[in-house]
């Protein structure tokens, strides 16, 4: 009787951890706030070390149980063992893709933000200029700006771009 208990124990406390990180696995697949490689890193940890080791000792004590308890039980065993598997099967074939998207994901992200800035620089070192030029004609009409005081501005603001 005491056999059949820790069995039944045994297989009860495999399936709830299995169980628990699969439903994690399946929440890291929701995640769309893809911000930093460390994010990445974290999920590539979690993919690579599952617990197999944990996966087998839920089908090894389903296995070990069955022999305790009645015909009639034996196939709730089976299909909830099944169903795990099923489970864990479907989480380490999504794992890879999942992986790759979070990666491209990230990568994208960083090379939008170098575009961006990139874009920004070249656009404040050549029409900004010219911008800050317009505004101060139209905001002082009688005091039309030099050409060294177009020098100066073009100098003040193409020194920032270039460092």
């Amino acid at each position: 009787m005491s056999e059949s208990i820790r069995c039944w124990q045994s297989y009860k406390e495999c399936e709830t951890e299995v169980t628990e990180w699969i439903t994690s696995a399946e929440k890291l697949f929701q995640e769309k706030a893809i911000t930093t490689k460390s994010y990445l890193e974290t999920h590539k940890d979690f993919f690579i070390n599952a617990p197999e080791h944990l996966l087998l000792k839920v089908v090894t004590s389903g296995q070990d149980l069955q022999k305790y308890v009645a015909d009639s039980e034996k196939e709730a065993i089976n299909v909830a063992i099944k169903s795990i598997q099923n489970r864990w099967d479907d989480v380490m074939c999504h794992a890879p893709l999942h992986l790759l998207k979070v990666h491209t994901c990230l990568h994208f992200i960083t090379t939008s933000i170098s575009c961006t800035c990139v874009f920004f620089m070249l656009l404040l070192s050549s029409s900004y200029i010219n911008e800050v030029i317009f505004y101060h004609c139209l905001i002082h009409p009688l005091f039309l700006p030099c050409s060294q005081s177009i020098l100066f501005m073009k100098s003040i603001f193409l020194v920032p771009c270039l460092s």
